[in-house]
């Protein structure tokens, strides 16, 4: 008796670990970087004439993110965040550092030889320290990394990104 119990609870516990990877591949073949993702994008930033972030460079960042991860970061919270930190790279370390997103290292805020570098460097850490452990929702109420540290110091910030992102 215990045998059949153990290997029926065996075969639950299989069926719905199948049943994960079978919507986790459906998830992964819906969400993907095409020129959908570019349109939109250049859409919402048509209404920010003097951005410093282009559609290209939030595409082909995404692009090679998704490529080396298999993790799309969306276009609206990349844009949110780049609105927030740097007015889109029009201000402070945006210009100073070409960091439209002010991501630091423990040495301070991070130097790129230009803006392409800083979002694509950008869209490397959503994808490999936030989005592979926490949805976007989950995000948007704790903006923290799967190491549990924040994204930013200021406890207002997810009220602040949840505002941006969902006026886009």
């Amino acid at each position: 008796a215990t045998n059949n119990i153990n290997f029926t609870l065996e075969k639950r516990i299989m069926r719905n670990l199948i049943l994960i990877f079978i919507l986790t591949i459906s998830l992964n073949m819906n969400a993907q970087v095409d020129s959908t993702y570019y349109q939109n994008a250049k859409e919402i930033l048509l209404k920010y004439p003097k951005t410093r972030v282009t559609a290209e460079h939030l595409y082909n960042s995404a692009k090679t993110a998704y490529d080396e991860t298999g993790i799309v970061v969306p276009y609206k919270l990349a844009i949110s965040q780049a609105i927030i930190e740097t007015s889109l790279g029009n201000t402070g370390v945006g210009i100073k550092k070409n960091n439209p997103f002010s991501l630091n290292s423990p040495n301070g805020y991070i130097y790129y030889k230009d803006i392409e570098f800083g979002v694509l460097a950008y869209y490397r850490k959503m994808t490999k320290t936030y989005l592979k452990c926490k949805t976007i929702d989950q995000l948007l109420i704790n903006f923290v990394n799967c190491n549990n540290q924040r994204y930013a110091t200021t406890p207002l910030y997810e009220g602040r990104l949840r505002k941006v992102y969902y006026s886009l």
